[in-house]
């Protein structure tokens, strides 16, 4: 494949999803097939662009689409990709593909609680426009373009929150995620101009160059802003909590692109500005960038057991996925600190495996969670229930997804979850001093309870959802998806299926974005790898045909996964043999009714999810601090009581003793301020005298 071919694979992309974007501004087309247009047209959009990404990453070609000017003397949109960039797209093509797709048949036959929106023919042209900004984020090879395509993305993606705005929860949450996401592109406005008053310069080939005559402390300042910047659009902890309020209400295609990806792309921009531009830093910057990343890892699996709306739950997974990855950008820091690049590599292969993992099965999962809302008109869990007979298709696609949400193997969550643990694990093994290894077995713990946690909230979602009895109407009476549905949900979930097989896949689109991020030997090796990661090493084992051999962490540490998944099926078979050895070699079904003390059966008497969760909520009270209420009716007998009245639910810790106290300081200095508006036309322009003058004399003062 030639550079020509990729940069016409990528015109097409952008082009195809901007006649997508236009047609829903045609009222002569009716609105239904305006949205099949828009939503087919983003398909074969999004496959180009990501036939493009693949297509770089496999052949080392780095195609460029030039620049389009944008503001005098500033320079404008610069579009190129190289290994990190590509392998970014090659996330938003694949998962949007998938979503477009599935969108055909989701918003053509909607059967929530509301409408997907009062102009539903828009909801395409804004999903188009969607792609087209987050492929332009991470294509941008200048600080304007870049910002710009994130300013795009924001309120394109805000759009998209609120298309449901005649709600009024969907409009808070979609003003909460408005502000939260404006306040973070301040923070990268910042870091911007900072490195522009140096260079005189935005290209990103300028900051790099400048980056190492920087001083210590804007150099640290610097990253400090972009970790606040990037770290709010991925959710980080404590500046996560516009997500789990925005990707619920939002429409599940929706949810599944921004979960999926989006928040992606905060990963990018912390990779391209820490690894990249700045080319790393002191130890306490992974030090810090791991503490947080834990917190938000334990924090958002803690609240996604307890919660009973699906795409809650999913959203606060999310918090804890993002968690993960931003741990192994932590570690690649402290081991590049130190100058262990093997283990540098190691920790980036993690973050990027677990990249391209999570964005397969978080997307399979809320497009599993909007199938279900078509089918049975809620996501509410204590509604749900039995919908395995009625929704069998479904229900595989979301035990796929609930399996890699656990991190079990063989699929695509657990290749990721292992070897951000062994990164950890060597870490505590071999770092370069007693921080860092008392760091790694910190975080080892964090990811081992993390683990633990996502399992009981996969049995959680997938068990009350899907199995026992229907407990509501809508659940009785729920449906399969249609075609274009299921097809969209295939494809990610046979992502799940074949990253967790062959990882070897994977691994060979990974290889060119570490060792373009990591200085290389004249060899073009990682120095000093020792057999740390041979993926990065040997590039016949990043190419073999089976999966085995690819994964190797650790010294000493190697899995295979298809016989791993041999070992799974002939002990399985083992196990049905010895079943049907017991059994007189036949197995007979049986019928029976479940006894309940000679009371019928019925869905009252099932586990609730919050009975289900109510493990963990006693045990993690003092970080979760529930508050519970309880009323009891009285009744004519007094030894019964009447009617029982019990609610639970949990202290938002981060807004009651964070967010609050901010907005009433906020809003006082506001009210004091708001003395200056007068109303007085001589006053103002007193205002503007002053501020002259005063401009003058530091003007004066300057030169």
């Amino acid at each position: 494949m030639e550079i020509d071919h990729l940069a016409w694979l990528l015109g097409l992309g952008f082009t195809t999803c901007a006649l997508g974007a236009g047609l829903s501004l045609l009222p002569a087309v009716p609105a239904r097939l305006r949205l099949r247009l828009a939503h087919g047209l983003a398909a074969v959009g999004a496959a180009a662009l990501a036939a493009a990404a693949a297509g770089t990453l496999l052949t080392g070609l780095t195609p460029d689409l030039g620049q389009f000017p944008l503001l005098p003397n500033l320079g404008g949109l610069h579009l190129r990709l190289d290994a990190l960039s590509a392998f970014f797209l090659l996330l938003i093509g694949g998962v949007g593909a998938a979503g477009s797709l599935y969108a055909i048949g989701y918003t053509a036959g909607h059967q929530g609680t509301a409408a997907p929106a009062p102009a539903p023919a828009l909801l395409g042209g804004m999903w188009n426009l969607f792609l087209i900004s987050m492929a332009a984020v991470v294509m941008a090879a200048d600080g304007l373009g870049f910002l710009l395509a994130w300013e795009a993305m924001s309120v394109v993606s805000f759009l998209l929150v609120v298309a449901e705005h005649h709600d009024p929860e969907v409009r808070r949450a979609g003003y909460f995620y408005v502000v939260m996401t404006h306040v973070g592109t301040a923070f990268l406005v910042g870091a911007f101009l900072s490195l522009y008053a140096r260079t005189g310069s935005l290209d990103l080939a300028a900051f790099r160059a400048a980056a190492a005559g920087l001083p210590p402390g804007l150099r640290s300042g610097l990253f400090l802003l972009a970790l606040v910047g990037f770290g709010t659009k991925a959710g980080l902890v404590p500046l996560h909590v516009w997500l789990p309020r925005a990707h619920p209400v939002a429409p599940s295609h929706v949810s599944a692109l921004m979960s999926g990806v989006m928040v992606k792309t905060a990963v990018y921009g912390l990779l391209r500005f820490t690894l990249d531009v700045l080319g790393g830093g002191p130890p306490w910057w992974g030090g810090l960038l791991v503490t947080v990343a834990g917190i938000s890892a334990v924090t958002g699996v803690l609240y996604a057991t307890q919660q009973s709306h699906l795409k809650r739950l999913l959203a606060y997974s999310t918090v804890e996925n993002v968690g993960l990855l931003c741990m192994g950008i932590g570690a690649a820091l402290l081991a590049r600190a130190g100058s262990q690049w093997d283990l540098s590599a190691l920790a980036l292969t993690a973050v990027l495996f677990h990249a391209v993992s999570h964005a397969a099965f978080k997307g399979l999962a809320f497009l599993c969670a909007g199938a279900v809302l078509h089918g049975a008109g809620t996501v509410d869990l204590e509604r749900l229930g039995g919908l395995i007979r009625r929704m069998p298709q479904v229900a595989l696609l979301f035990l796929t997804a609930a399996l890699a949400l656990a991190g079990l193997p063989p699929l695509s969550g657990f290749m990721g979850e292992w070897l951000t643990l062994h990164t950890f694990l060597h870490l505590a093994q071999t770092g370069p001093g007693l921080a860092e290894r008392l760091g790694g077995l910190a975080a080892l713990a964090a990811i081992a309870l993390t683990a633990g946690l996502s399992a009981a909230m996969a049995v959680k979602a997938f068990g009350i959802a899907f199995l026992a009895l229907p407990r509501s109407t809508g659940a009785a009476g729920a449906h399969e998806a249609p075609a274009t549905m299921l097809a969209g949900m295939a494809l990610p979930a046979a992502a799940v299926v074949w990253l967790g097989l062959l990882p070897g896949t994977a691994l060979r689109l990974i290889r060119p974005v570490v060792t373009g991020l990591l200085p290389l030997a004249p060899a073009g090796q990682i120095p000093g790898s020792g057999g740390l990661l041979a993926t990065l090493t040997v590039p016949a084992a990043v190419t073999a045909g089976h999966a085995g051999r690819p994964v190797a962490a650790a010294a000493g540490a190697s899995l295979e996964p298809l016989a791993v998944t041999a070992a799974m099926v002939v002990l399985a078979g083992l196990i049905l043999a010895a079943t049907l050895a017991l059994a007189g070699g036949r197995l007979r079904r049986r019928r029976g009714m479940t006894w309940t003390c000679g009371i019928e059966p019925d869905a009252r008497m099932e586990y609730t999810g919050a009975g289900f969760s109510k493990p963990i909520l006693l045990m993690f009270r003092s970080l979760l601090h529930p508050v519970r209420t309880l009323r009891v009716d009285p009744s004519e007998h007094p030894l019964f009581p009447g009617r029982v009245h019990y609610q639970s639910e949990l202290t938002a810790i981060f807004e009651l003793y964070l967010y609050r106290p901010v907005t009433a300081a906020v809003m006082a200095a506001a009210s004091r301020l708001r003395r200056l508006q007068t109303g007085s036309l001589q006053v103002y322009l007193l205002y503007l005298l002053l501020t002259a003058v005063a401009l003058l004399v530091a003007a004066r003062r300057g030169g």
